[in-house]
């Protein structure tokens, strides 16, 4: 989950995000849904991707910023304050244990990290390398 606070106008307000995407924008279909005139129906996207998250402009008409420079994509950190048109919205932190819960519960869906993948890989590699040391197997006896 990524924890964010939205700064627009004189009003402040928390968001926690527990999705995997979410769209700024105002489009009222949006998961973050500005009345901004200077933002994009679709302006941007922050997206969850392994263990982080990242923020895509969308190609908007005014772009969107991260610590004051123009991004086309840009890795989040606690404490980036990113800027879509005159909206502010500000990186207040991550919570990996609810990321962690919510994984277990889509666990079908959720991607295999690649360290596994290599210890999978490591382990076909094994079986395959004692199966070619045994040799063809003998089926001219029947049992």
């Amino acid at each position: 989950m990524i924890k964010l606070l939205l700064k627009e106008g004189p009003e402040s307000r928390p968001i926690k995000i527990n999705a995997d995407a979410a769209s700024i924008g105002r489009a009222k279909d949006c998961t973050i849904c500005l009345s901004d005139r200077k933002v994009s129906r679709l302006h941007a996207k922050i997206e969850r991707i392994g263990v982080t998250y990242q923020i895509r402009d969308l190609e908007s008409g005014n772009g969107t910023r991260v610590n004051g420079r123009r991004i086309d994509f840009h890795a989040l950190s606690q404490g980036d304050e990113i800027r879509v048109g005159d909206t502010v919205i500000v990186v207040q932190g991550f919570d990996e244990e609810e990321d962690e819960e919510n994984a277990a519960g889509r666990a079908g869906n959720a991607p295999v990290p690649l360290p596994q993948k290599l210890q999978v890989k490591n382990k076909i590699m094994q079986v395959k390398n004692l199966n070619s040391e045994a040799g063809p197997e003998d089926t001219s006896r029947a049992p």
